[in-house]
């Protein structure tokens, strides 16, 4: 190879390192309206909408700490005392205020671009709607139902109006702002909303920074939902990947050990996870209730390293007296627990029936207890 053209070639393949390094971000916070050892929940919004758990912590001094390991910015979102803060994780950040939901936020950049942009765009189309519900709601107390029949009949009107002018704030934004990741934001949310001719402009327009075809989030546009969500339902009725390991009191695990007697009710979930901590109590009775109908329960907590004291305490602590297993967060083989079952949400239950195949997959445990009492006789 010509020298000038490798030495060309080993400074892209450097840059392009560089350029999609995974980075160490942390948010710190202290919100003087939470009170102190109240539970702060950190979320993750779902590229097909919503938004799952990650992490929770507990307020000391009114001061919380989030850290991630991540290569790209995306949406998420703080919980505590009933109240939310979203926010875009680019950067080191700070929260301080009175409040989640009026705190000042520092350190980013595309934060700071989205609260301009719903200024600008999205919030007085917002105060249109609100107005008239507020004016619907007095016709309705009042009991006016010829004016409340015209305010609602107006309502239909600028529902549409407002859809339709938030589709093209956000297009207007896309083009002249397409390196933006907020512009990928906007366009995973109008996607749907669009033709298919505009849905290519717009991708198109996007598709000319390097850092956004990266994203994961410019991957899924235009996959079908059931892809989106890796839905639970395309699991059913295929066979169970193996899980290997050694539990909890050095006991050998391995699940085709025990395939061709039992039901094996798979549950992952995390110590840092406050849903998890949360369904415990209906696991337990779910245990006690199935472990003489030849139903085996198998926990597999997944922990960030060097968490091996903190998930065996609160395993102690919360009496999850079954088959406990542990799966370091930094272990990505495609062989482990989480990977091999493509587990993104926590918790997540699996039910495995004696002939090794997946019956049932979900993240309600209320939806397991009535599985399981039709399934298990």
């Amino acid at each position: 190879m010509n020298p000038i053209r490798f030495l060309v070639l080993v400074c892209l393949l450097l840059w392009f390192d560089i350029l999609f390094a995974q980075k160490d971000y942390v948010i710190e916070g202290k919100v003087s309206g939470v009170a102190d050892g109240a539970m702060v929940v950190l979320q993750k919004q779902k590229h097909a909408g919503g938004f799952y758990s990650i992490d929770t912590a507990q307020t000391l001094d009114r001061r919380f700490r989030f850290a991630i390991r991540t290569n790209e910015p995306d949406l998420y979102r703080i919980q505590a005392d009933n109240r939310a803060r979203d926010f875009i994780w680019d950067g080191n950040l700070t929260l301080t205020g009175a409040n989640l939901a009026s705190a000042q936020l520092a350190g980013s950049k595309l934060t700071e671009e989205w609260e301009r942009y719903k200024e600008q765009y999205t919030t007085p189309l917002v105060m249109r709607l609100v107005l008239i519900t507020s004016q619907l709601d007095a016709a309705r107390a009042a009991g006016d139902t010829a004016l409340h029949k015209s305010l609602a009949d107006s309502m239909d009107v600028v529902s549409k109006q407002t859809n339709a002018q938030a589709v093209t704030h956000a297009k207007d934004y896309i083009f002249k702002n397409p390196s933006s990741f907020l512009s990928l934001w906007l366009l995973s949310g109008i996607w749907s909303r669009i033709g298919e001719d505009e849905r290519k402009a717009c991708k198109k327009a996007i598709a000319q920074d390097p850092l956004l075809r990266k994203h994961s989030l410019y991957d899924k546009l235009g996959l079908p939902e059931k892809e989106k969500t890796d839905n639970d339902k395309n699991w059913i009725n295929k066979p169970s990947p193996r899980i290997t390991g050694t539990d909890m009191n050095g006991n050998p695990f391995d699940s085709e050990s025990i395939q061709g007697n039992l039901y094996v009710v798979l549950d992952f979930w995390g110590t840092w996870c406050g849903p998890c901590i949360k369904s415990i109590p209906q696991l337990q009775a779910l245990h006690k209730q199935y472990q003489a109908k030849n139903v085996q329960f198998v926990s597999i907590a997944y922990e960030k390293k060097g968490s091996e004291d903190k998930w065996r305490e609160a395993v102690e602590k919360h009496g999850m007296d079954w088959t406990q297993l542990y799966q370091e967060q930094e272990d990505k083989s495609p062989a482990s627990p989480v990977s091999s079952y493509s587990v993104r949400l926590f918790p997540t239950f699996v039910v495995i029936n004696p002939k090794g195949r997946i019956v049932y997959r979900a993240t309600d445990i209320s939806q397991l207890t009535t599985f399981l009492a039709k399934e298990v006789k």
